[in-house]
């Protein structure tokens, strides 16, 4: 068997791995409800973290098709890992006070900018490494807006 078709069977497992993550974390908040009274998800709930599992897997797939490159696929999941971790723990308990607060949604703006980035620059990995360089004005002065704002309040 040659080494690209032996690479080409690791990404596949590590595609159904993948997806079996997605839909153990939306079982087990149904299994607990079935043991504790201390988790308590609504109908709305597996809805949200539904469309949030499923969108991060579909958009991880998405780019990892982009490239034949490692390096850019587990830097496209590093990024949609990122992303799903930030998004999840807005929603469950806010960065900044609690999930009401306002100054939350600052980080979707950085998030927002960096999906602006990725499709101006068509997905290739040149592109993409000027949207997050230091020295790119635009993400440079609004990644770190978000902790100025708790600073200021």
């Amino acid at each position: 068997m040659s080494t690209k078709a032996q690479i080409t069977g690791v990404w596949n497992v590590l595609r159904i791995l993948g997806w079996v993550a997605v839909a153990t974390l939306l079982v087990l908040p149904f299994v607990a409800m079935q043991f504790s009274q201390d988790v308590n998800w609504a109908a709305a709930d597996f809805i949200a973290a539904g469309v949030i599992l499923g969108g991060s897997g579909l958009f991880t797939e998405f780019l990892v098709r982009q490239s034949r490159s490692n390096a850019y696929r587990v830097g496209a999941v590093l990024a949609v890992l990122a992303i799903f971790m930030t998004v999840w723990a807005n929603l469950a308990v806010g960065m900044i006070g609690d999930e009401d607060n306002r100054y939350n949604l600052l980080f979707g703006g950085v998030i927002l900018l960096g999906l602006v980035g990725m499709i101006v620059a068509r997905f290739k990995s040149d592109g993409m490494a000027l949207v997050n360089d230091r020295r790119w004005f635009v993400t440079g002065c609004v990644k770190p807006s978000p902790a100025a704002c708790k600073a200021c309040r």
